[in-house]
């Protein structure tokens, strides 16, 4: 069963957060004896809830409350234990959140129908829903069709304008050197440049280099992870207070108040000029929050549900492909006898084709075995094929 599950950079992060949040705390003595009041509370409420639901092994220490922190700041060693004891069986993590199933069942849990299984609840379940504003993704897969049907097919005339927007954001946020070496985060340079590039491929050109948009979309994202980390060590009876004294969720909700002020307005003047019949500009139109106002049917087509989804969306991708280019990035780093093989591959890709293009893609055989290297070494998430079992 679905519950938190960390990747390394987020782990990392949240733990700073946490060891910050404690030290204010600790300098709030009002707080501190209401933190310790709820600590309490948990505790009795919650220290027997490892025994309910499923029957299995656990991984981790046996209260619940107790173990979802040790699972927020040390996942890794938690399923490596896990693991290593019950390495055929079935088993638990953080508490009664998470049931882990050996790998000979992937397949018929892939199967499995839908009355069975929910990988989209468990995803929002794990994103904590109304939180981080990701429960709209429970009203329908519509992102899922226009992905996979609308956008995806468009890739050929898609990947000129993401190469143009990328020259633009290099220019942007590389700094000028000026014939010197300079020294910048990896990370923090690498979510800029792809936030850029997914606001161009989900909202448009109107927005995709607006500052106030793009700021949005960051502060969204970086305090999302930061609030759903945090949060997913509480019960879900505690959560409302606990995102209550939580900086990050108020930043949350500001920048998912700032979303909807912006992409409404954009969204309702878009349909009035596609009424008028003024559709035609592709570089204006073909991006994924129209094309799902196009498909969009019933509550999906509000304006305030096209732009949740529009932000959640950049949630999940802007921080997942960001890491998959840092660590490749820093493989590359500390493999540097790669370098010149790759860029000739890549130069040689560029010139039979004249630029970049679909077909290029395909061609850069040894940058994608380079990449997915670097993802198996360094997973996005340590754990993979969650679902919510809505029957066991």
């Amino acid at each position: 069963m679905p519950g938190p599950y960390q990747d390394a950079t987020t782990v990392l992060v949240a733990y700073d957060e946490l060891e910050s949040y404690r030290s204010f705390l600790l300098k709030q003595p009002m707080l501190s004896v209401l933190a310790a009041l709820v600590l309490a509370s948990v505790l009795y409420f919650e220290g027997n809830a490892i025994h309910r639901g499923y029957k299995a092994p656990f991984s981790g220490w046996s209260t619940t409350s107790l173990s979802r922190w040790q699972f927020a700041v040390s996942a890794k060693h938690v399923i490596a234990d896990g693991y290593n004891n019950f390495k055929n069986q079935v088993f638990k993590l953080s508490g009664n959140d998470m049931l882990i199933v050996p790998a000979k069942f992937a397949r018929e849990l892939a199967d499995a129908p839908d009355t069975m299984v929910d990988a989209i609840k468990a995803n929002t379940d794990n994103f904590q829903g109304v939180y981080s504003a990701t429960a709209v993704l429970n009203q329908s897969s519509l992102h899922n069709y226009v992905i996979q049907r609308r956008l995806t097919p468009k890739l050929s005339h898609l990947v000129p304008i993401v190469c143009e927007e990328l020259d633009y954001a290099i220019e942007q946020e590389f700094p000028d050197c000026e014939g010197e070496w300079s020294s910048q985060p990896g990370f923090e340079l690498l979510i800029h440049l792809i936030s850029r590039l997914a606001s161009r491929l989900f909202v448009g050109p109107e927005l995709c280099r607006n500052t106030e948009w793009l700021d949005t979309s960051r502060t969204y994202t970086e305090s999302a992870f930061k609030t759903i980390v945090i949060l997913r060590c509480f019960p879900n009876w505690m959560k409302p207070v606990a995102s209550f004294f939580l900086p990050w969720s108020w930043k949350v909700t500001l920048a998912h108040n700032k979303a909807r002020k912006t992409l409404v307005p954009l969204i309702e003047k878009r349909r009035v000029e596609k009424a008028a019949g003024k559709s035609e500009d592709g570089l204006k139109f073909t991006n994924l929050l129209q094309l799902m106002d196009d498909d969009a049917v019933g509550k999906d087509r509000s304006p305030e549900s096209l732009t949740d989804r529009t932000l959640v969306l950049t949630l999940a991708s802007s921080h997942t492909t960001s890491m998959a280019a840092c660590q490749a990035l820093f493989e590359l780093c500390y493999r540097p006898e790669y370098i010149p093989i790759l860029r000739e591959e890549i130069e040689s890709a560029l010139k039979e084709d004249g630029g970049w293009h679909k077909t290029t893609l395909t061609k850069l055989k040894k940058l994608d075995s380079f990449i997915k290297e670097a993802q198996r070494f360094h997973p996005p998430s340590i754990c993979e094929l969650y679902s919510l079992f809505l029957e066991i």
